[in-house]
């Protein structure tokens, strides 16, 4: 019988992670003065990387989900057939 071993607390750290990244990567609208900030000729790229940011965050958030719901998922399946195996080793037949 093959000995299959799940890294659950690596699991759950994993998704404490995409929850913390979740939690805080919208920071919302940052209104910076990039004139008075960085000058000629860094105010263009900061504001392209603002803009794009602005793509960016929202796939970054919507995978995150993704991810970490698919963790939860394979957390609580294997959960769920230790534990039935666990109850089925002492039964008699």
């Amino acid at each position: 019988m093959a000995n299959i071993s799940i890294p659950k607390t690596a699991l759950d750290e994993v998704s404490a992670s995409l929850s913390f990244v979740i939690d805080h990567i919208d920071i919302g609208e940052v209104h910076i003065d990039f004139d008075r900030a960085l000058g000629y000729p860094l105010v263009d790229a900061a504001r392209t990387f603002e803009n794009r940011w602005s793509d960016g965050r929202f796939q970054i958030q919507r995978e995150a989900k993704g991810i970490r719901d698919a963790v939860a998922k394979i957390v609580e399946q294997f959960t769920e057939t230790d534990n039935n195996a666990a109850a089925n080793l002492g039964k008699p037949s």
